[in-house]
């Protein structure tokens, strides 16, 4: 039987085993289980807003609330790879849509501003909530020309 973890339906790719993994197993665990150490992959890529690795697997998938029971949520080892401690950026350029961030444009083109730090929880939920595209928390961002008021609750 194929592995189908809650997150296959989540974020829309299918399950598999961790890439880095040479065993190649694809045994899913309870989302509550995953419990690894994030405070360097924190350092490493500059964001903030997170206290662990189910939290960081849950914003990067998109989920920013956890008023709904996560209890029942598995998780294969592509997609806690994936949305984990796992992933890498594969750009440098600041991921904030041009309609929030202002980047300045060329000519006739947006001009690809290098990000230099990771976008946040907050940031993330804000840029979700309007314009609906997901910048996943870690994704490059630069820390000037950002215009989104932040309402702290």
């Amino acid at each position: 039987m194929a592995v189908s973890c809650s997150f296959r339906a989540i974020v829309g790719s299918p399950c598999s085993h961790d890439r880095r993994d040479p065993s190649k197993l694809v045994n899913e665990v309870p989302l509550l289980s995953c419990v690894k150490d994030i405070e360097s992959h924190k350092s490493l890529w500059s964001f903030t807003g997170v206290t662990g690795e189910q939290e960081l697997i849950l914003l990067r998938a998109g989920i920013f609330t956890t008023q709904q029971d996560v209890s029942n949520l598995s998780i294969c080892p592509f997609h806690r790879s994936e949305l984990g401690i796992g992933w890498r950026r594969s750009s440098n350029t600041c991921r904030v849509p041009n309609e929030i961030a202002h980047h300045s444009q060329g000519k006739g083109n947006i001009k690809s501003v290098k990000g230099d730090r990771g976008v946040g929880r907050k940031i993330s939920k804000v840029i979700f909530e309007r314009t609906g595209i997901l910048v996943p928390v870690g994704s490059g961002m630069t820390n000037v020309h950002i215009s989104i008021p932040i309402r702290y609750k």
